[in-house]
């Protein structure tokens, strides 16, 4: 894409992206989801462990980094983006299934929406990335990342804030459906926002493929730009 594509397209990211934190301060990353996990009577030590699966899943980078850029950054993203709502949906059920089949059975149940969820966000992360350089350009970058964050926390603010008013309303569970519902709506709208931006196309050329050897690690480290923003 050329830089007037690019710059055209930054809208729709920070729209995306504002959509994507209503969606995660609604259902898994924000209070809301956690207090769902305790009003369903899993402990302290459950809710832990199932919260564990979504950084724990980020290793899976390390080995599929070469079959996403084969695939398409973009498409890769897209897909794998989209079906973490898929995933999600399922915690609309989760109340029938503890209903029906007792705490072991909803356990069971959330800790694989957690698994599938977790592994589609590292996956669409992995090409995330390496696109986000590429449909951003470098003379804005500072800019582009500056709004994007400030946007991203103010949207966080709001929905933290609209969910406390919900879970306060009631000692119903079905607000956290309510919540989640709407979480739900606002990714799948930033998904949509995310297929109107250029580039993340499949890497063909053979000598263009990633690979990801340990010299290229430490060559990495060895940046003390790299070494300075880690810290």
């Amino acid at each position: 894409p050329t830089t007037a594509e690019k710059l055209r397209s930054l809208p729709w990211s920070l729209g995306a992206n504002a959509s994507n934190a209503v969606f995660a301060q609604l259902v898994f990353f924000g209070p809301a989801y956690i207090l769902f996990l305790d009003q369903l009577d899993i402990s302290r030590s459950e809710i832990g462990f199932l919260l564990s699966l979504i950084p724990f899943t980020g290793l899976v980078a390390l080995f599929i980094a070469p079959r996403v850029a084969r695939f398409g950054y973009k498409r890769t993203f897209v897909t794998f983006w989209g079906m973490r709502k898929m995933f999600a949906a399922f915690l609309l059920i989760v109340p029938f299934v503890r209903l029906n089949f007792g705490k072991e059975g909803a356990i069971l149940l959330i800790t694989l929406i957690m698994i599938g969820f977790s592994l589609c966000r590292s996956t669409a992360e992995t090409g995330y990335y390496p696109w986000v350089r590429e449909f951003v350009p470098d003379s804005v970058r500072g800019k582009y990342s500056a709004t994007n964050s400030a946007i991203s926390n103010l949207v966080s603010i709001v929905a933290t804030a609209f969910a406390t008013m919900v879970v306060g309303l009631s000692d119903d569970i079905n607000r956290f459906l309510i919540l989640f519902t709407i979480g739900i709506i606002a990714g799948v709208i930033g998904v949509i926002m995310y297929t109107r931006i250029p580039g993340g196309a499949a890497i063909t050329d053979e000598e263009s493929r990633v690979t990801l050897s340990i010299r290229d690690i430490r060559n990495t480290l060895q940046d003390k730009n790299v070494r300075l923003y880690l810290m």
